[in-house]
């Protein structure tokens, strides 16, 4: 989870007095890249606070929420369990910021030998 209002991308790269993250790559820097082979299918959810917080809505009830719905949900069509994320939305109080962003993967298919 991280705030949509974030500060703005810089131009360079980071320094501990730069606040964001690097708006470009750099030719010639080399970039850390993980790759891992899921053994079932799957969704990743990203979401902003203001999804899952509010006036009228503690965090922890909102992440216990979307938790519930995605789990529910996470086999289906990724704008399906985006629209149940972001239903929970209607519970804070407000009409902060809010965005979700889904990520389905299917399970990887069995190494051979």
């Amino acid at each position: 989870m991280c705030p949509a209002s974030g500060p703005p991308p810089t131009a360079g790269p980071a320094s501990p007095t730069t606040r964001g993250t690097a708006a470009r790559h750099r030719a010639g820097e080399s970039y850390p890249v993980t790759r891992r082979r899921f053994a079932t299918a799957g969704a990743f959810v990203l979401l902003t606070d203001g999804v899952v917080e509010g006036p009228s809505f503690p965090i922890e009830a909102g992440l216990s929420q979307v938790t519930r719905l995605v789990s529910a949900n996470a086999d289906g069509d990724p704008a399906t369990v985006a629209d149940v994320a972001m239903s929970v939305a209607e519970f804070t109080g407000h009409t902060d910021d809010s965005a979700v962003l889904v990520l389905r993967f299917d399970a990887a298919a069995p190494r051979a030998g």
